[in-house]
């Protein structure tokens, strides 16, 4: 798949060294907690209410990692991982063009050995600060998968990732 022109664009976003907790600090830039949409591949142009980006915590014995553009993507952010009394949480913060009309950000976890990959989710965007989000939660360690993808998704029926838009790997 080849992306538009418009979709090759550079845009500002967090620096090398921001973390996660700066962002969701408020230390970088300010987490609106109203106005915000998620695209969703299973809902045709609608959109919803993002969640409460206030709520989640980075510990600070969590793992964090840059992310950076590949296959001429100009955006950047940042991933951590944690495992705190029982729960895995996967933050990502990223700087992105907005997608085409018909594709969406969708994140990824992937292990080298025994290789293994699954989907994060959705990546939501916030209208105000324009920065795209993305919060996985699971009930088992999963910090045995230390490569983040980001990929960019035709709203199709292939669960497969496609295009890959950042990486980073802890």
């Amino acid at each position: 798949m080849s992306l538009p022109e418009e979709a090759q664009l550079d845009i500002g976003g967090t620096s090398a060294g921001d973390t996660v907790s700066d962002v969701l600090s408020g230390s970088v830039l300010s987490i609106p907690l109203d106005n915000a949409i998620v695209l969703d591949s299973l809902v045709d142009f609608e959109a919803n209410i993002a969640q409460d980006t206030t709520a989640i915590a980075v510990d600070e014995g969590a793992s964090e990692v840059g992310l950076v553009g590949v296959g001429g993507t100009h955006g950047s952010g940042t991933a951590s991982v944690q495992f705190v009394e029982g729960v895995y949480q996967h933050v990502v913060v990223a700087s992105l063009p907005d997608p085409p009309v018909g594709y969406f950000y969708e994140g990824w976890l992937i292990r080298s050995k025994p290789f293994d990959f699954f989907s994060t989710g959705v990546l939501i965007q916030h209208a105000d600060d324009l920065k795209w989000y993305l919060l996985y939660e699971a009930d088992e360690d999963q910090r045995d998968y230390r490569k983040v993808v980001i990929t960019i998704e035709p709203e199709d029926q292939d669960p497969a990732p496609a295009d890959h838009v950042l990486e980073g790997q802890f």
